[in-house]
């Protein structure tokens, strides 16, 4: 199957924007194998770039994907013409090479600061994914092979990604054609509130919505914004900067908080990779069914052009279970097969296999018979006539006889010594090969070796006695010799009967050299027999390291399988809040029903191993071994090769659905909104996309699904590749700004008087921008009408009918620089709120006021007043009057509770 794919840049700004594009990266990789070719990034960040860690790997940026900006000396840039045109005042002047410190206007000087390799990077990533040879591919295909999708990702909280976003819109847009698509992913800042040095993270993001919100009015096409960068002109015209803009915050629509930003950044990269990488030919649908929402509406006055997006899943995790099984089957082969067992029989089965393999000594001489027989040895012969002169002689040929008869039996016993040690190898690695091929097997077998090192240890100190004595007995022998040539040469002296007195001495002789030489026979015999038994009990020794490896092999094994076992079942716990799991139909105890002996039978007849080979491989190797076994059950393969897709269409089309509806309650988009303001012509419509291992082979239909969900668009059916999952993304669109949720709190944070600086990426725009609110310009002005006549301000006054202002920029010194405003509460605040010189110095005047008194010094007199002017107004007050006065106790408590705030 080839996947239909369209050609994709992402570019990532900041933490969030790296991250988002390493998550995206990590779907590719896990669905395709690889990254495609004709999608391609482009992180940029003020910090060092950062990877990813995964259970399988790590996912890192390559080379050319990443570039950090850097800004040394900003105190000089801030001075050049090109950026005192925009940059605020008071903006801080430190270095960057670390971060923007969420300051917007540091992160736009770092464009400033690397304008022409920023904008060479962002052409070379346009380029590249423009190349035509990347069609080419084979195991892909290109749907829309003219146009190009750039997505541009980042926090609108923090310096960098903030304070990015406009500037690299505006040079990825100069190489954009009008059916290219250009799609910001913005994340709220809600995620940050409440951690250190994050006091920006609110009023950042008030700020840059105001930017995106004015950039899509009809105001701003109009009126293009017009600035220098990099030497050349640049322009925010007709085609505005964006062609779709998703907010995306820490709480979704259902309430389901998220807590990790990691989960948020993940989110991320899953949206990207459902809308931009892997969606086929339905995959312009969805972004032109959005476009169609967005275009030209607008709610209240503004810009009803904000988005949202959820994901949900329903996944099949066979390999999860799959890999769990085989994890508890191979540690129940330990448990059952290795570890444990009767070892009452050892002693008595030792002595049964000495018996039968014939090295019984002590009541037998089965080991001393097998080498030498006793008494088998050329005995001493004597000359045939038997005289004087023989005497010398036969006493001369007593060490030559003894030196042959050593010569021979050592030859002999040499021989029969190795035949032994050979045939007992044997007969000792066919009885562990037998017992370690039985359950239990392996315990057994290290108690019958020690018992069997023990008797041979004994059989062979035994031998050692016996040849001492032996030996002993010989030394007793050699002074018989002499005793016995000097009778024979006092024989040899006699006169009579000479010949028979020499036969007799002389057979003494022969009596005496041949139990010499049955002696060295002897002890030959147990010089060989110790030899052997330090053999057996050296081999016997052996065998037991290496079962002892076998054993701390088990021991290793089974803890390594349990702490695997316990860190999955903690894995599946942590499940995310849009995943829903269907387990394995057969997931039930039966699965782990194996016999004790299977193992060691699959072993012999499909490995065609022996237990006892077990200790001569590397531990990795038996655990390899272990899970081969356990993955070979049929239960195992039949839960790891299961499809998602197969279960699914064993269900019934009622069922079916149940699951898409499913799919469509956990896709909560992941913003909240006041719903209060959407009623009437005024609604927000949802577009969905289903991923799925193969749209041409599916069971989901979209006419169906459209009529379950009563949605005004069929959903996008896409192939993912993955037989496991499948993937809802769900869009809802229209809204404007204002209506999301926390905005009025972004808002108090950015009005607040006493911010060290400007919130926006150009000086006047604070100023400038109309504001997010639907009429908040009207309330803004009249909050400092309404603090100018307070307690402690008392910068607007009443005198008779008459309300006056003290200015001192335009009033006269003579007339303590009052200037009147008019007669009567509500003319004199129109009057005010018409004039945005008068305005602008009130508010000044008051931000003066409260650092000299302190905020808590003010707060007590504005509470003061308040009270007063309650309780004043509620007596015989006009109602039009009363209404006004009703305002400006609202907007006076709204200031406390900023004040507070701070």
């Amino acid at each position: 199957m080839a996947y239909t794919l369209k050609k994709t840049a992402v570019i990532g700004l900041g933490g969030t924007g790296m991250h988002a594009i390493l998550y995206m990266k990590k779907k590719l990789l896990e669905t395709y194998g690889e990254v495609p070719p004709m999608i391609k990034f482009l992180a940029i960040d003020t910090a060092d770039s950062e990877q990813l860690q995964t259970a399988a790997s790590e996912i890192r940026l390559e080379q050319g994907e990443f570039l950090k900006l850097e800004v040394k000396n900003p105190a000089s840039l801030m001075k050049t013409p090109e950026v005192k045109k925009w940059i605020p005042d008071n903006i801080p002047s430190f270095a960057l090479t670390s971060g923007a410190k969420a300051v917007r206007g540091l992160g736009r000087l770092a464009v400033f600061a690397n304008s022409n390799d920023l904008e060479a990077r962002i052409d070379g990533l346009i380029n590249d994914i423009r190349d035509y040879t990347i069609e080419r591919d084979e195991k892909y295909e290109v749907i829309g092979k003219g146009n190009i999708i750039i997505n541009l990702v980042c926090s609108l909280s923090g310096g960098t990604g903030a304070g990015c976003y406009l500037d690299v819109s505006v040079l990825a847009k100069k190489n954009l054609q009008s059916t290219d698509k250009l799609i910001g992913y913005f994340l709220l800042p809600d995620i940050f509130v409440g951690k250190p040095a994050t006091r920006n993270v609110e009023p950042n993001a008030y700020g840059a919505l105001k930017e995106i919100s004015y950039f899509f009015s009809t105001e701003s096409k109009q009126s293009p914004y017009v600035y220098p960068l990099g030497g050349r002109e640049r322009k925010i015209g007709d085609e505005g900067l964006f062609t779709a803009v998703y907010l995306i915050n820490n709480t979704n629509r259902q309430g389901t908080k998220y807590n990790d930003i990691s989960d948020l950044h993940e989110f991320l990269g899953i949206g990207m990779f459902l809308q931009s990488s892997s969606t086929g030919k339905k995959a312009g649908d969805i972004i032109d069914n959005l476009e169609s929402q967005i275009l030209g509406v607008n709610w209240y006055d503004r810009p009803t052009v904000f988005s949202s997006f959820g994901i949900s899943e329903i996944t099949y995790t066979g390999d999860w279970y799959g890999d769990f099984d085989a994890k508890r089957i191979a540690l129940s082969v330990l448990q059952r097969t290795f570890t444990g067992g009767d070892t009452s029989r050892a002693g008595e089965f030792t002595d049964d296999f000495v018996r039968r393999i014939g090295i019984k000594e002590h009541e037998a001489d089965d080991v001393i018979n097998a080498i030498l027989q006793a008494g088998d040895f050329k005995k001493f012969s004597l000359p045939p006539e038997l005289k004087k002169g023989v005497i010398s002689p036969m006493f001369g040929k007593r060490e030559s006889y003894l030196n042959d008869i050593h010569r021979s039996l050592l030859e002999t016993a040499k021989k029969n010594v190795a035949k032994l040690k050979s045939e007992r190898e044997k007969a000792l690695s066919q009885e562990l090969t037998a017992r370690l091929s039985e359950v239990h097997g392996l315990l057994f077998s290290k108690s019958f070796l020690n018992s069997l090192i023990g008797r041979v240890t004994e059989f062979k100190r035994e031998m050692t006695e016996e040849r001492d004595q032996k030996a002993k007995a010989r030394e007793d022998l050699k002074p018989r010799y002499d005793i016995v040539k000097a009778d024979a040469e006092k024989a040899a002296k006699t006169l009579f009967g000479t010949a028979a007195k020499i036969e007799v001495e002389l057979k003494k002789f022969k009596e005496l050299i041949e139990k010499e030489a049955n002696m060295i026979l002897e002890i030959e015999r147990r010089e060989r027999a110790i030899e052997f038994f330090a053999f057996f009990a050296d081999l016997a020794q052996k065998w037991t390291e290496r079962l002892n490896t076998l054993n701390g092999y088990c021991d290793i094994l089974t803890q390594e399988f349990n702490q695997e076992i316990q860190a999955m079942e903690h894995e599946k716990r942590d499940v995310k809040p849009f995943v829903q799991e269907i387990k394995p139909s057969n997931l039930t105890g039966d699965s782990l029903s194996i016999e004790a002996g299977d193992f060691l039978k699959w072993l012999d007849a499909v490995e065609h191993e022996s237990v006892a080979h077990l200790a001569e491989m590397r531990i990795d190797q038996v655990k390899t071994l272990l899970l081969k076994y356990a993955y070979s059950q049929p239960k195992v393969k039949e839960i790891k090769e299961k499809r998602l897709e197969d279960i699914l269409k064993e269900m019934s089309t009622e069922e079916r659905m149940k699951y898409v509806g499913l799919l469509d309650k956990m896709a909560s988009p992941l913003w909240q909104y006041d719903r209060g303001l959407i009623s009437g012509d005024k609604k927000t419509e949802n577009i969905y996309l289903f991923g799925v291992e193969n749209h041409n082979d599916t069971v989901f239909e979209p006419q169906k699904i459209r009529a379950y969900l009563a949605s005004p668009f069929d959903p996008a059916i896409i192939s993912t590749g993955d037989p496991k999952r499948v993937i809802c993304l769900k869009l809802e669109a229209p809204l404007p700004a204002f209506v999301v949720s926390n905005m009025p709190r972004y808002r108090e944070k950015y009005m607040d008087p006493r911010k060290p600086f400007s919130y926006h990426l150009h000086r006047d725009w604070e100023q400038q921008l109309p504001d997010l609110f639907a009429g908040s310009d009207e309330a803004e002005s009249r909050k400092f009408w309404s603090l100018g006549l307070a307690e402690p301000y008392n910068l607007i006054t009443k005198t008779g009918e008459y309300y006056y202002i003290i200015s001192q920029k335009k009033g006269e010194r003579t007339k303590g620089y009052k200037i009147k405003l008019g007669q009567g509460r509500g003319e004199s605040m129109k009057a005010f709120m018409d004039n945005s010189e008068l305005i602008m110095e009130t508010k000044e005047t008051i931000i003066e006021i409260t650092d000299k008194l302190g905020t808590a010094k003010v707060i007590e007199c504005l509470k003061s007043y308040g009270l007063a002017l309650e309780q004043k107004s509620s007596k015989g007050t006009p109602d039009d009057i009363r209404k006004q006065i009703e305002l400006e106790l609202n907007d006076i408590e709204s200031f406390i509770e900023s004040l507070s705030s701070l």
